[in-house]
């Protein structure tokens, strides 16, 4: 199970980049639970609207072979494109990947 965590700010460039983080569980018999959160990529915004930005997560995703069903929680900014129920990232990706539980974070 992972939770992906995204947020996006300007360089000093003036670019927009996002970064994606992945929190999971690890299970391991001998051991027990293991909670992780690793930084995954940090990158240059394809363009800034909730499909493009979705997208790009999605593939980000995909890269580290993981499929909706691991997938099953975004944490992002309450930025409406990210946040957006109807039409923002976390509705797109919620589509994408429908086991999923949102959790907006200031």
């Amino acid at each position: 199970m992972a939770t992906i965590i995204v947020d996006e700010s300007k360089d000093s460039s003036k670019k927009e980049q996002i970064h994606v983080c992945l929190r999971y569980v690890e299970f391991k018999e001998e051991v027990g639970h293991a909670l992780h959160e690793e930084f995954i990529d940090f990158q240059e915004a394809d363009n800034l609207d909730a499909k493009s930005l979705a997208d790009q997560i999605i593939r980000e995703i995909g890269k580290l072979g993981l499929s909706g069903v691991n997938i099953v929680g975004q944490c992002y900014d309450c930025a409406s494109v990210m946040s957006g129920h109807l039409h923002g990232v976390q509705a797109r990706l919620k589509e994408h990947f429908p086991n999923q539980k949102i959790q907006e974070t200031q």
